[in-house]
């Protein structure tokens, strides 16, 4: 049985060859984004797949070839096949520990953690040891680091009910912060050496822009609040 398509906005440009598609997610405040990045030769890495309509696809294929599609980590994944089934010559990423999991449904090209093609471009860095099993991402041409999971940024406006908004945000340490949540500290990164080794190998790269799969993109001293994010959550690392 296929699901219903999730509603989802327009294809929109956020800066040069970088592109995003926002959706719902079951009417949650957990809603979703789509990265879409232009490498240098023309093709497209589709990073944290959303399904669209036949004519959102059509827009999609006027900015070049899907050449890889990236499934980030454990918890992003299922709309992929979708992509891997319209893109069969797209090359699929996916963490480690979901390798065996892909393999049954995809064409699982190599994991991220060791089998990333591009990091001189599109460099990948990975929270090693973690349950999320999460990798991260810097497109180098416009300053933009690319997270899914591993930090937030929800206002009080993102949360539909003042019990969601209780439980989920303000529990959980994200109600209007940025930055990773406590139920990634508690559950989904627990590993302080392997979060600490990331960031470490984050913040030595160049960036501005933060785009995380749930909340408001961050324009500009995005390296300095992602850090001031994992300090406040996990304390110096």
């Amino acid at each position: 049985m296929i699901e219903s398509l999730q509603p989802y906005q327009p294809i929109r440009k956020i800066a040069e060859d970088l592109y995003c598609v926002d959706g719902e997610w079951y009417e949650t405040a957990f809603r979703r984004r789509m990265t879409i990045v232009r490498l240098k030769d023309g093709s497209l890495v589709v990073h944290s797949a959303i399904r669209m309509e036949a004519k959102d696809y059509t827009e999609l294929e006027k900015l070049g070839k899907v050449s890889i599609i990236i499934i980030p980590n454990v918890f992003h994944y299922s709309d992929a096949k979708a992509y891997s089934e319209r893109y069969p010559d797209a090359q699929v990423y996916v963490p480690a520990q979901m390798k065996i999991k892909c393999e049954k449904h995809l064409r699982v090209a190599g994991v991220l953690e060791k089998d990333w093609p591009l990091g001189d471009e599109l460099p990948c860095i990975s929270f090693l040891d973690t349950l999320a099993g999460e990798s991260v991402f810097i497109h180098k041409a416009s300053g933009t680091l690319i997270v899914t999971d591993m930090t937030f940024n929800l206002t009080s406006a993102d949360f539909k009910s003042g019990i969601e908004r209780f439980i989920f945000g303000k529990l959980n340490g994200i109600l209007d912060q940025f930055g990773p949540s406590q139920l990634t500290k508690l559950v989904a990164a627990r590993n302080r050496d392997s979060v600490g080794a990331a960031l470490k190998k984050i913040t030595a790269q160049d960036f501005d822009r933060v785009i995380m799969s749930h909340g408001q993109i961050v324009e500009t001293e995005g390296k300095k609040k992602f850090l001031a994010g994992y300090q406040r959550v996990y304390g110096v690392l």
